[in-house]
């Protein structure tokens, strides 16, 4: 009996010089792990704009007879508690894994639904609490931590890409744009909720402490934002104080 081909997995890690601690060990012992169902290819690449080295690794991609890309971001660390590899058994045409962001708003996931399609491309909305959980179609998976199968480069050419309006201002980043084109071209996006990644960024202090009140206050189920002055102003009056 014929021995089973193995699929084949490009793992390419973008190296911008802040590289997470532990994170190439981690790679090389989660492919280990998986050596039996997966041919692994590991890679570091480098360069700026880094849509040009996503671009680049997948040409670079495009040139082996490898079946599935996986590009990981340096400062996106998967958790330890899972192997991030076992995501590619789902078999889906581009499949990510939640990790966080932030913007003066708050915190957020880089797992979209789509909102509205307009001329200078598409809009995108958080996905509800209710629906983070376990496997889901999804409207854009941002590209810390990736896998793309080999017909996904292979139909949509220049894949990752900025997009600006007629005045030169950005409309979207070269992954949400590249999710865009997939919606054009017809493949599905997923992400699965049960994995999840770290994002390293430098945060200031008292925003994280904005932050922190942000997420508590959405777990309880409200989505509005409270300033420091709605605080000052809310705050109750300890009558003994006041002369």
């Amino acid at each position: 009996m014929a021995k089973k081909k193995k699929k084949k997995v490009f793992v390419a890690l973008l190296n911008m010089g802040t590289v997470s601690a532990g994170l190439e060990t981690a790679i090389y012992k989660w492919m280990q792990q998986l050596a039996d169902v997966y041919q692994f290819y590991f890679c570091l690449r480098t360069a700026r704009p880094i849509s040009s080295n996503r671009n680049g690794i997948a040409k670079e991609f495009l040139e082996t007879d490898y079946d599935v890309l996986c590009m990981i971001d340096d400062d996106n660390p998967p958790s330890p508690e899972r192997n991030p590899f076992e995501l590619v058994r789902y078999n889906k045409d581009v499949i990510g894994i939640p990790y966080p962001g932030r913007d003066w708003k708050g915190v957020y996931w880089h797992i979209y639904d789509f909102k509205v399609e307009d001329e200078k491309g598409m809009i995108y909305k958080p996905i509800p609490v209710e629906k983070r959980k376990g496997l889901q179609r999804v409207g854009a998976v941002a590209t810390g931590f990736i896998f793309i199968k080999r017909k996904v480069l292979e139909k949509i050419k220049r894949p990752f890409e900025d997009s600006f309006d007629e005045y030169g201002i950005l409309v979207n980043n070269d992954d949400l744009n590249f999710a865009f084109k997939c919606k054009k071209a017809g493949f599905e996006q997923w992400a699965h909720w049960d994995y999840y990644c770290s994002h390293y960024k430098k945060v200031d202090l008292l925003q994280m402490l904005r932050l922190i009140q942000m997420a508590k206050r959405e777990g309880r189920g409200e989505t509005k934002f409270v300033t420091t002055e709605e605080v000052k102003r809310k705050k109750p009056v300890n009558k003994r104080m006041v002369k």
